[in-house]
Formats: C-alpha cells, structure tokens, sequence
C-alpha cells in the first residue's frame, strides 16, 4: 500500500469519526486522564477507552502509564489545527453560499 493509500485509509479511519476528533481536540496543547477526557465529553469510560486504544494505535496519540493512572495526549497539535482550519473553512464557505 503506497503512502497515499495509507493516508486516505487513516483519514478515512480515525477523522470519519466525530468522536475521535473531539477526543483529539480535547487533547490540544495537554495530557489529559480517561476520567478527565470521559467528564469533558460526557462519555463513557469503556466508548472512550475504544477510542483512544485505535488513536494510539494510528500514532497519533500517546499514552503514559503513571503509577496510579493512564494519560494521553497528542504527538503533533497541529492534527487539531488543522481540523479547526478546516471547520473555520467550511463555515466559511457555508456563510457564503447562503448570502
């Protein structure tokens, strides 16, 4: 699979999800508990742990084992950067075609 392919396979994959990208966004700029990231969003502790286990798999997230708990947080913030910019964008686009 070329590397085009594999791009178009986690775009597809990880920001199809809405979760996934407010889990990601959550994430901005910090390291954050389940607990924190599950109150935040009002999730789940089970949904969100599904979420985050396929986020760290696709390397976009890490986690860190502390001793009396688990964290996360994003490798690279302009993944949510770049999702913001394109939100902006298309709202963008959809006051303008309203006009």
């Amino acid at each position: 699979m070329g590397n085009n392919a594999v791009f178009s396979d986690l775009l597809n994959k990880i920001f199809a999800d809405k979760l996934n990208v407010e889990i990601l966004c959550s994430l901005y700029d910090k390291n954050l508990s389940v607990n924190d990231i599950s109150s935040m969003l009002n999730l789940e502790i089970d949904e969100l742990e599904r979420h985050l286990e396929i986020l760290v798999d696709y390397k976009i997230l890490t986690k860190i084992q502390n001793e009396s708990d688990v964290s996360y947080y994003l490798k690279e913030p302009k993944v949510c950067d770049s999702i913001i910019m394109l939100k902006d964008a298309l709202y963008s686009l959809s006051i303008k075609s309203n006009l």
